[in-house]
């Protein structure tokens, strides 16, 4: 009976210890173990934003008609036509290495090439300091640097989504190889956000006749016509102002003054 009871009890302790190991696996990874983990706050995730940010903005009007030029346009062809887009340039904040070096830990060897550039994946909070964290070489072997460009001497790793890191200190060669913020940028073009066109509309009751058409974004096309006598020399078509030098049924000879 004692024998039994001995065994029950142990089996109870050590299923009590397994329960109370695996409940505090934090505590213990954190103060016992030669690795600690940290959260990271993920730059693509929902904590922050994209690291891809807008640095420049500005509209550019584009149009295929010369000022001041004496043109012709047959009846239905267009004789102004216009558009509008929105020119973004977009940055993304990336880090490249000041020197050729490496940062080795054991067996583990991660080798920075000067100019290569790297994306960060997010950061961490150590010691009250934030530390970007990205991977060099693609294998998993992250690094971590400061807002000084000060790579700390560690190579960590990824464990159920936090960074894994050992408390061992890495070597690194040169002793002045260090990492430095770098913009990436590229130029956004919008598809066309307002276009407008002009068209002669012919001869009726010896009258020039013409049309202005609007094009918005996800709205209806909206068409205006004009109408002014065939001896009119100066028309303002919706803003735009044109000198007609001859006109026919089936043709218009103008120039754009503005």
């Amino acid at each position: 009976m004692k024998k039994i009871l001995t065994t029950v009890m142990a089996v109870s302790l050590s299923a009590c210890s397994g329960l109370f190991e695996s409940d505090n696996d934090n505590y213990w990874m954190n103060n016992f173990r030669s690795y600690r983990t940290y959260p990271i706050e993920y730059y693509t995730g929902q904590t922050k934003p994209k690291t891809e940010k807008v640095t420049d903005s500005k509209t550019l009007p584009t149009h295929t008609f010369d000022r001041r030029v004496v043109v012709s346009a047959n009846v239905g062809q267009r004789m102004v036509d216009s558009e509008i887009y929105t020119v973004k340039k977009m940055a993304i904040n990336k880090l490249i290495a000041n020197e050729t070096g490496y940062v080795a830990s054991g067996s583990r060897v991660v080798k920075l090439n000067k100019g290569d550039s790297y994306t960060p994946i997010g950061e961490i909070l150590r010691n009250g300091e934030v530390y970007k964290v990205f991977d060099p070489t693609g294998q998993g072997n992250f690094l971590l640097v400061n807002s000084d460009g000060v790579i700390l001497p560690k190579i960590a790793t990824l464990y159920r989504g936090e960074l894994f890191y050992p408390k061992q200190d890495a070597d690194i060669e040169p002793e002045g190889l260090g990492i430095e913020p770098f913009h990436d940028e590229r130029q956004d073009v919008s598809v066309p956000e307002q276009r407008f066109e002009i068209k002669y509309g012919g001869m009726m009751n010896d009258r020039m006749t013409f049309s202005y058409t609007e094009y918005a974004a996800d709205k209806v096309a909206v068409t205006r016509h004009y109408v002014y006598s065939a001896n009119d020399k100066l028309l303002d078509i919706h803003g735009v102002k044109l000198q007609i030098t001859d006109v026919y049924p089936d043709r218009v000879e103008y120039m754009i003054l503005d």
